[in-house]
């Protein structure tokens, strides 16, 4: 009996202890909000003309200062802020300060809805892990066994890649390798995301293009919105089949204007980051002027066009998706088939845009960004 009542009290005091860092921690970010909320006030008070100089080096030094506040999600938009107003000043970017005022709108949201996230575990005992998306923002790393344990989970699950591509995120300090998956049971595109630190680029393999159907026991979801991150622990690839490429046009959405509709409700939520991938049925593919557009069977158009940052790995006129349209090798892919899109806003220009990934067809799947 003492030996039970020595083991509670042990394990009381343990979490006790737990318990105390944990709040250590949070009350430490809800300090490097408050620096960041300053920060961003600053920043609009004086206009975006005031991110130079001075500015310009309180923010690299509270970027640098937020990694001891566990705030990565608010470092990475300052330091994308810092980015853009040095590629402002050293190349005349006309579109940077359309940029940054889209950095500083999520910076501020981040700041609002994650105070008010800390506080309330605060005030509530301290839950370390929820299904928040606001979890890795401000500093959480999920574990595949965490997922499960929320109920983030699917069985026996049918994937087909539609396109693949490796980004060098100079405010995350990684390359993200990224891929859309066509989910071939529930419909929709998935995502799966692999962060590689610049600083293991040697030691970290790059991942790859997968061209086959992925058939996974098991994967997990990881909070958010528009297109559902995923991970699996492991996948037998099976080849793409006539049923299968079948299967995806059946999937894919009979009208452009809904799935606009979509991107532009997900748009209003400032921590959303775009664009939204989508299958969608097309009736033709033609140009105006020197611009691709894209015609849904009903008559409405979208403009073709590479989304800033998602470009693709390939240096040259060839980067990016869109350039590749005129290269495909059947003029029947031009017309009646299905069409992975990520549908986009452009600031500058005040319209919505597409870019093209892939095509889909009865006998096969062309790749523009693969």
């Amino acid at each position: 009996k003492e030996t039970k009542k020595s083991a509670a009290k042990k394990a009381s005091k343990k979490n006790a202890t737990t318990t105390a860092a944990q709040a250590k921690k949070l009350r430490t970010q809800l300090e490097g909000l408050e620096k960041t909320e300053a920060l961003v006030r600053s920043i609009m008070d004086g206009g975006l003309g005031s991110l130079n100089g001075a500015m310009l080096e309180t923010c690299r030094n509270l970027a640098k200062e937020l990694e001891n506040h566990y705030l990565p999600g608010p470092r990475r938009l300052i330091r994308r802020l810092v980015l853009d107003a040095e590629a402002r000043e050293a190349r005349g970017d006309d579109q940077a300060n359309a940029r940054m005022l889209g950095t500083l709108e999520k910076l501020w949201a981040l700041i609002r809805k994650s105070r008010q996230y800390l506080e309330e575990k605060l005030a509530g005992g301290v839950v370390e892990r929820d299904a928040s998306p606001l979890f890795e923002e401000l500093g959480g790393v999920w574990k595949f066994s965490e997922l499960e344990e929320l109920g983030l989970t699917r069985e026996n699950v049918r994937l087909v890649q539609l396109a693949f591509w490796v980004r060098q995120d100079d405010a995350r300090e990684e390359f993200v390798d990224t891929a859309c998956w066509a989910d071939l049971d529930k419909g929709g595109i998935v995502m799966t995301y692999g962060y590689r630190p610049f600083a293991l680029k040697k030691r970290l393999k790059e991942e790859d293009s997968t061209f086959g159907v992925a058939h996974a026991p098991k994967i997990v979801c990881y909070p958010g919105e528009g297109n559902p991150r995923v991970r699996w622990e492991s996948a037998d690839i099976q080849p793409v089949s006539e049923a299968d490429r079948q299967r995806l046009r059946e999937l894919a959405a009979p009208a452009l204007a809904p799935e606009v509709k979509a991107a532009k409700d997900l748009l209003k939520n400032p921590l959303f980051e775009p664009p939204l991938f989508r299958l969608l049925r097309f009736a033709r593919i033609g140009k105006v002027g020197e611009s691709f557009v894209l015609v849904d069977p009903q008559g409405d158009t979208i403009l073709l066009e590479d989304m800033p940052g998602l470009e693709g790995s390939i240096s040259s006129e060839l980067a990016g998706s869109t350039a590749w349209l005129p290269l495909l090798p059947d003029a029947t892919l031009w017309e009646d088939q299905c069409l992975l899109g990520a549908i986009w806003h452009d600031a500058a220009a005040g319209r919505m845009k597409m870019q093209p990934l892939s095509i889909v067809t009865d006998t096969a799947i062309a790749r523009l960004l693969y």
